[in-house]
């Protein structure tokens, strides 16, 4: 049987877009329709490389022309309301990286015209679509781990380019991570350092659910070496995340369940691992589906063919813009 397939347009060709974002619609139901690029050059390169029929340097007129399906948003988050809001306004599904504005004004507007028109507001928080974490979280869902209490986060990476904002571009992805694992955020509070090497900051998180959190966030390190790790306790049991492709089950002996064989093995004694084979060379292994960024463009897709909401939806993504605010409000 023939699979459908979405008729789908793409604004941005910068460097994350080229090589993470176009590469991994091939694994996706979409027929790539066209590109659009403030240099048109770069609309037309990558239409060659990634099989579009056409190219533009003017988003509203490809929209106007093409009249695709949905539209994929790369591109500086200060322009992400205006062309979500145009392309849904054309009734064209949307799916936009992160954040979805710079502010809760812009995420607002998304909001108000997808539910207009009914359609597809999607946010690109690859994390909670990495299989690292995806296992934490239905681990931690898991009767033997127990009631949640502590999480707590560390997101170091090296200097932010001049002039972004490093916890909105950044900061934004454990924030969002803290609130798939362990529900909403109750209250938030923050300390900063920083000075011509960069940020840095502690945050302290008391979620509703009684449990509590901390985060280090900071571009004061590299990004060639490690940047992320997370740890989960529930009563007695924990699971630490490690640079998001390697997950340690620390348990009290039970039974581990939930957990496919593939990439499961037995660790010191109370420990169960996972981790990917990366010198097996399959989709699975691929950095780009490890990182949540397939899987997160996969998703989308069933929401569109299926009409269904996505898990981080903008009106899911203006929470965790909330937890921006607060944050950016108290420095």
């Amino acid at each position: 049987m023939e699979i459908k397939k979405i008729k789908t347009v793409f604004i941005g060709c910068g460097k994350h877009a080229t090589e993470n974002i176009y590469p991994s619609l091939r694994y996706c139901p979409i027929e790539l329709l066209a590109t659009c690029a403030f240099h048109k050059k770069n609309a037309e390169r990558n239409a060659k490389w990634f099989g579009a029929s056409h190219y533009y340097d003017n988003y509203r007129e490809m929209l106007d022309t093409e009249k695709p399906d949905a539209c994929i948003i790369v591109v500086n988050a200060i322009s992400h309301a205006e062309m979500a809001c145009e392309a849904l306004k054309r009734g064209v599904n949307v799916f936009m990286e992160k954040p979805p504005s710079v502010d809760l004004e812009g995420t607002e507007k998304i909001i108000e015209e997808a539910g207009k028109k009914q359609k597809v507001a999607m946010v690109g928080f690859q994390k909670r679509y990495a299989p690292a974490y995806v296992k934490a979280k239905e681990l931690i869902g898991e009767k033997g781990f127990g009631p949640l209490t502590h999480i707590q986060t560390k997101h170091c990476t090296g200097r932010m380019i001049q002039g972004e904002d490093f916890i909105l571009e950044i900061g934004i992805h454990h924030l969002d991570l803290a609130r798939f694992f362990f529900g909403e955020v109750d209250s938030l509070f923050i300390n900063a350092s920083g000075g011509e090497t960069g940020e840095a900051y502690a945050v302290n998180l008391k979620f509703k659910n009684g449990a509590v959190g901390s985060m280090i966030l900071s571009e004061q390190q590299s990004w060639f070496h490690h940047n992320e790790r997370i740890e989960i306790t529930g009563s007695g049991n924990s699971i630490e995340i490690d640079n998001a492709c390697k997950l340690i089950y620390f348990n009290k002996g039970q039974e581990i369940l939930g957990i496919p064989v593939t990439h499961l093995f037995c660790g010191k004694q109370g420990e169960v691992v996972w981790e990917p084979n990366f010198t097996s060379l399959t989709t699975e292994n691929s950095l780009l589906y490890q990182s949540g960024i397939i899987g997160e463009l996969q998703h989308f897709c069933d929401c569109v063919l299926n009409n269904k909401k996505p898990q981080t939806s903008i009106e899911d993504a203006y929470k965790t813009m909330l937890l921006v605010s607060q944050l950016k409000k108290s420095l």
